[in-house]
Parts: C-alpha cells; sequence; structure tokens
C-alpha cells in the first residue's frame, strides 16, 4: 500500500478484476480517508463477485487506527493470522522439521540443534540455511567426521 499512497485511487479500483488480491502494508491507510473508501469498496465488491483478498499489516486489525469505522470492522471480522517471527525457538523448530521432513532430507539431530540454537531466527535466513546444508552434505548418511561438523557449524555461523 505504501507505494500505492500517491497514485489516482483508480489504481486500487482496477484490482477488482483479479480473483485474488493481496495488499501488504494496510497500515499504512491510516489518516489516508479516500484510501480507505477505496479499500472497504474493493472487500464489499470481492465479497460480491467471491473474489479473496489478503491483507498484510505490522499490526494485529483490532490495534489498525482507521478512521473509517466500517472498514476497521470488516477487517477485524476477518480470518486473522499472526504469522511467527523465528523468535521462539518452537516456531523455528517447527518449520525446520517440516521443511526437512518434506523435502526427505535427514541430518545428524546434533546439527538440526544447532541450527535451531546458534543459526539465523529469520525464516528466510534459516531456509536458506538449509539449503546450503543440504549442498553440503548431499544426502550423506553416513557419522560425521568432526572436519565436516566443524564445516556445518561455520555455515550455519554465517548465516546468523
Amino acid at each position: 500500500m505504501l507505494e500505492l499512497l500517491d497514485a489516482p485511487i483508480e489504481a486500487i479500483t482496477s484490482l477488482e478484476r483479479y480473483d485474488l488480491v493481496a495488499l501488504d502494508d494496510i497500515e499504512a491507510i491510516s489518516g489516508v480517508p479516500h484510501w480507505q473508501r477505496a479499500v472497504f469498496h474493493l472487500i464489499n465488491y470481492n465479497n460480491e463477485v467471491g473474489g479473496q483478498l489478503v491483507f498484510s499489516s505490522r499490526v494485529a486489525p483490532i490495534e489498525l487506527k482507521l478512521e473509517l469505522p466500517d472498514l476497521q470492522s470488516r477487517l477485524t471480522q476477518a480470518v486473522s493470522v499472526k504469522v511467527p517471527n523465528g523468535s521462539l525457538y518452537a516456531d523455528r523448530e517447527a518449520l525446520v522439521l517440516s521443511t526437512v521432513a518434506r523435502r526427505g532430507l535427514h541430518f545428524d539431530p546434533q546439527i538440526i540443534e544447532y541450527l535451531l540454537l546458534h543459526g539465523p531466527h529469520q525464516a528466510s535466513l534459516l531456509l536458506q540455511t538449509l539449503a546450503q546444508l543440504e549442498k553440503m552434505l548431499k544426502g550423506e548418511k553416513t557419522k560425521l567426521s568432526n572436519a565436516t561438523l566443524r564445516q556445518i557449524y561455520a555455515l550455519i555461523d554465517e548465516y546468523r
């Protein structure tokens, strides 16, 4: 939304022809009533034609500071999901274990533990690290040498 704030209002009304529309930084329309009205009309139109809308925000819908109460109500009533930011060990563990399982990878448990404790917390970097580990190990399932483990730990430390 940040890029659209200076654009003509038609920029948002032109989105009505799409079946799926995603708008990020929805909090950017706080204090901009004409954009709030445009988003409200987009929601209503999509409800009529069965389109799908996805909004992202740095704050929960209830915390948005919108001047248009109807829009605030629509966004607050919509399904809301908090995307984990990686600060919790359990979130990182769930991401790593599900990715490893989905890819059919087998890593030594101490590598996974080191990655979770000392690796990056940001999901994209965590996944990049996993991809690098996958390349480095090339599907090895044998006992790893200490030298290989040191290389792996150094790789993980690079992504911190």
